[in-house]
């Protein structure tokens, strides 16, 4: 995935894109994306990726439970994460969250 230009009309065209599920999974995309929009030092970087990480254990209550990408699937009623899906389709869909299912309708 990497860094993208967002083409939602609420973004201006120079925006960029630093998706949370590369800061978690996939660092060096993540980082590579930051530093080309912001001069950051070495010791910011590191400081970032080492916050980034996933919990080992969920805080209940926390402003960071767990850190796990997808987690809502876990936490959410199906029925929620469908209406959602529906509702944000299109950006999801823009920004890789949408995968075809076997009988062709999108899932995120």
């Amino acid at each position: 995935t990497g860094v993208q230009t967002c083409a939602l009309p609420i973004y201006r065209p120079s925006t960029r894109v630093l998706r949370y599920e590369d800061m978690v999974d996939d660092w060096t995309v993540f980082r590579d994306g930051l530093r080309s929009v912001f001069d950051l030092s070495r010791e910011s970087v590191l400081s970032i990726e080492q916050e980034s990480r996933p919990n080992a254990v969920e805080q209940q209550g926390a402003h960071k439970r767990s850190g796990a990408t997808g987690d809502h699937r876990h936490k959410l009623a199906p029925e929620t994460v469908a209406a959602l899906t529906d509702q944000f389709a299109a950006a999801l869909r823009q920004f890789g969250y949408l995968a075809r299912g076997r009988s062709g309708s999108e899932t995120a």
